[in-house]
């Protein structure tokens, strides 16, 4: 039976049991005859939802193994930068000594940004012999 014919017979038989209009049919009505199986669709939802779960799962594990916190974060074996102290001056200045790449480096934070103060580098000139 086509779904033009499984329409009419719906139609007939609404009639017959004293519907007036195909507004009167019901829900089970229409999901019973209007061939959806409400148990296929929530076993496809089921399914779905199941597939999602999975690949979340993978997607964090292999970006855990990789080393990285989020999509393409760079892979390092050595920290590069360390704030090694901080001093509050007033309510709205803050120093800042951060070691970066050999580097030791005196920043100021204020109301205007963030200032560098002072720069060094962690390797000792030799005297010349």
């Amino acid at each position: 039976m086509t779904a033009p014919q499984q329409a009419s017979a719906i139609w007939e038989a609404s009639a017959a049991a004293g519907a007036s209009s195909p507004a009167a049919l019901t829900l089970t009505d229409t999901l019973a005859h209007g061939g959806v199986d409400p148990v296929r669709v929530g076993l496809a939802l089921a399914v779905c939802l199941a597939l999602g779960v999975a690949a979340i799962f993978f997607l964090r594990r292999r970006l855990l193994a990789q080393g990285g916190a989020g999509l393409g974060a760079a892979r390092t074996s050595a920290k590069r930068l360390a704030v090694v102290e901080t001093t509050r001056l007033n309510a709205r200045a803050t120093l800042y000594l951060v070691d970066y790449d050999g580097r030791t480096v005196l920043l100021v934070a204020d109301a205007g940004g963030v200032k560098p103060l002072d720069a060094q580098s962690k390797t000792l000139l030799e005297p010349a012999a």
